[in-house]
């Protein structure tokens, strides 16, 4: 297992989310240090701990244990951006996107 992208899949999951190392390791009822040697590589979590991390994070335990491409870790990155939007919101970001497509294809 490659625990070093397992710590960055970690510290970047808690970051779109905008939780601290404390708050996740409040979530995961363990420590604020034992997260970060999670996130540093340092320490495996148990398979509990692994399950609540990717029901917390809404992912997957497989995108937290195995590198994916670049489309899926964006895709993520949006869909939890879209997650905290209003109906209204989504509305109009949608137009904004539609209105950005043609400059973004290359």
């Amino acid at each position: 297992m490659n625990t070093s992208y397992l710590g960055n899949s970690i510290r970047r999951n808690r970051k779109m989310l905008d939780l601290t190392q404390e708050q996740l390791a409040e979530l995961l009822d363990v420590s604020s240090h034992y997260v970060y040697e999670l996130e540093q590589g340092t320490k495996l979590p148990s398979l509990a701990t692994l399950v609540t991390m990717a029901e917390i994070f809404h992912v997957g335990i497989d995108s937290l244990l195995s590198p994916r491409d670049d489309t899926s870790v964006a895709g993520d990155e949006l869909e939890n951006l879209l997650k905290g939007l209003t109906p209204n919101e989504r509305t109009g970001l949608c137009r904004v996107l539609k209105g950005l497509m043609p400059n973004l294809r290359l």
